[in-house]
């Protein structure tokens, strides 16, 4: 039997024992559950996991494969007791990125939220900018029965402001975690009023009302971009609608590519090499697919039956807010500079609603980070 004492003498036969011991010892502390869990956990997302730790992580954290941080809150909330604690410091896009729908599900369903304090940026002295937002937080390993408390910090500024914030009461919330299912793909909006999650119950998507898309990637800027002052005036190209759908000639078209933060119209200072239908970028596309260099998903140019009509566009990174702008016809827009089609002639009247506060406030709860992607909008 393992646990029993080996003689003395028989090399092979101690090594093997010891090691076995070794497994057990693990497996006995692994297999525990405790009543209290504490974790700072790693964050690795997928696309930088080598394919032994990918492969792990798929088989067994299917829904929190995304980012390792995910991983370690369902192994956490595994290792803990019926009635036990959880407590975690960790980035706050598990509370509201797509890809954390299913792990945030599961929280959201399984246990009680205590305490939740949402920190954002500037979190520690040490780290600045707005890449890393952190949020600390307790659960309670039972099913959700009261409302939880959460506290708003991510604008009180640095380490010291935010624990005075916290201390003071401040941007102080009591919230039942139920009702973010109302929102889609659930998240935690818990600073949202009854009357503002209401908007997700009663009005429609902006999906119903314009075909929202993804822009151009020419897969070479510096080769297929220019700035409007590098172009001689007789390449730039011209558009013009006929019975049929339109017609170009020349080279070098409007290029809407996102930018700063700018509303209504603007950030029109580039052209992109178009020339017979884009002849130059779909055959590089197919040339670095050949190479082994882009996936298939990239081979060529996406959405082109879009291109050149009045849209509405925004830059999908980069600002604090999403800011939109309108799209004039005979422009292409890039996948920096995604946009918007209308069904109706409303171009106007959607891009004023989405330049709102209203509108803002909504967005924040979709994508509260850098990222507006066509998927949140």
């Amino acid at each position: 039997k393992i646990g029993e004492q080996v003689p003395a003498g028989d090399i092979l036969v101690e090594n093997t024992h010891r090691k076995l011991r070794l497994v057990l010892d693990q497996a006995e502390m692994l297999s525990q559950r405790y009543q209290v869990v504490v974790a700072n956990p790693p964050y690795m997302g997928g696309g930088k996991m080598n394919p032994p730790l990918s492969k792990l992580v798929a088989k067994h954290y299917a829904d929190s494969k995304s980012d390792l941080m995910a991983c370690f809150m369902e192994r956490a909330i595994s290792a803990s007791l019926a009635g036990g604690f959880i407590g975690m410091i960790n980035q706050q896009s598990w509370m509201f990125l797509d890809y954390f729908k299913e792990v945030r599900r599961k929280c959201l369903e399984s246990v009680q939220i205590q305490s939740l304090l949402h920190l954002g940026a500037r979190t520690f002295p040490e780290i600045s900018g707005e890449v890393v937002q952190s949020v600390t937080f307790v659960f309670e390993n039972i099913a959700p029965i009261r409302p939880g408390v959460f506290y708003r910090l991510v604008d009180s500024g640095p380490t010291t402001s935010k624990r005075d914030d916290f201390t003071s009461g401040k941007n102080r919330y009591i919230s039942h975690q139920e009702k973010y299912t109302k929102i889609p793909g659930s998240p935690l909006g818990y600073w949202f009023s009854d009357q503002m999650l209401s908007v997700f119950d009663q009005l429609n998507p902006l999906s119903d009302y314009a075909d929202v898309r993804a822009g151009l990637q020419t897969g070479d800027n510096d080769l297929f971009v220019r700035n409007w002052h590098e172009i001689p005036f007789g390449k730039f190209g011209e558009y013009s609608k006929t019975d049929c759908g339109y017609e170009l000639a020349g080279k070098w078209f409007p290029y809407n590519k996102g930018g700063s933060f700018r509303k209504w119209y603007g950030n029109r200072e580039l052209v992109v090499d178009w020339e017979f239908d884009g002849k130059n970028i779909k055959e590089d596309k197919l040339a670095k697919l050949a190479d082994g260099k882009i996936l298939a998903s990239n081979s060529k140019p996406k959405n082109t039956q879009y291109y050149f009509r009045k849209g509405v566009t925004w830059s999908t990174t980069g600002g604090k807010f999403a800011s939109f702008r309108l799209m004039s016809q005979g422009e292409i827009f890039d996948i920096k500079g995604s946009s918007f089609f209308p069904n109706t002639n409303s171009h106007e009247y959607l891009m004023g609603l989405l330049n709102s506060s209203v509108a803002r406030s909504v967005i924040s709860v979709l994508t509260p980070t850098l990222d507006y992607n066509p998927g949140y909008i």
